[in-house]
């Protein structure tokens, strides 16, 4: 938690942060989705949530050997096996980068 609030405070958070500090995520946003990239670098199984800063509608597996539990609005809960990681297609509520015609 200590290193998820110096990141928060010095603006190098990413968009979504695992409440385990095992579990390593990276993403790559488009316009109203996300790719994102979940690893767990440890020899435990864990179950995990994503927590994100946007709203979540959807979320899909597109490889990976993690299982998704369930998502809610801000939260997507995962299960890793040990030494495992998964990508996945987060849609969001609404755009990241509004274009001048959705406004």
């Amino acid at each position: 938690k200590l290193y998820a609030s110096l990141a928060k405070e010095v603006g190098v958070q990413g968009p979504y942060i695992s409440e385990d500090p095992r579990v390593e995520v990276q993403t790559f946003s488009s316009i109203d989705s996300d790719i994102v990239i979940v690893m767990n670098h440890s020899y435990d199984d864990l179950e995990t949530a994503l927590k994100s800063e946007h709203k979540i509608e959807g979320v899909d597996m597109l490889a990976g050997d993690a299982n998704i539990k369930e998502f809610s609005n801000y939260a997507i809960k995962v299960h890793f096996p040990a030494k495992s990681s998964a990508v996945l297609l987060i849609r969001r509520v609404g755009e990241l980068y509004p274009t001048a015609s959705s406004s």
